[in-house]
């Protein structure tokens, strides 16, 4: 899917990108993905072939999560305390020329446990797995 140049608020949602499923925008200052609710957690998440998350993932004859792309974008969230993207039993995932952008400060993510990505495994059977971060830029305020 692609996004021209732009600012696209998603609100009391986040982005489930199926398995398989591509994103790409125009660059990362010209295009941006922002949650702009500040009570959901999460931006863009990586779900599984029928776009499942959590305890549901693979359930239902869905494939895992994975074979992924994002780039040249910016994702961003307006509220500190959240990730921005999430992955759980997750593979071949690439980001881009992604910039991840929140206003976390100096000990938020060891308070709030958030993360710029949060990258999980609730299945040791099936980890999280070759996931790439290329020319990516992870960016807050002091």
């Amino acid at each position: 899917m692609f996004f021209p140049a732009g600012d696209y608020k998603i609100t009391g949602n986040v982005v489930k990108l199926p398995r398989n499923a591509r994103i790409i925008g125009e660059g990362m200052d010209c295009t941006f993905i922002t949650q702009s609710d500040t009570l959901t957690n999460g931006v863009l998440y990586i779900a599984d072939s029928l776009q499942q998350l959590d305890v549901d993932i693979a359930t239902n004859g869905a494939s895992y999560p994975g074979n992924n792309y994002v780039s040249n974008l910016t994702l961003r969230h307006v509220n500190r305390t959240y990730d921005i993207v999430k992955m759980d039993m997750a593979s071949d995932v690439t980001f881009e020329n992604v910039k991840f952008q929140n206003d976390w400060m100096t000990g938020d993510g060891a308070a709030s446990g958030a993360q710029a990505v949060k990258i999980i495994s609730t299945n040791p059977a099936n980890l999280s797995t070759n996931i790439k971060f290329n020319n990516c830029e992870f960016h807050g305020h002091e």
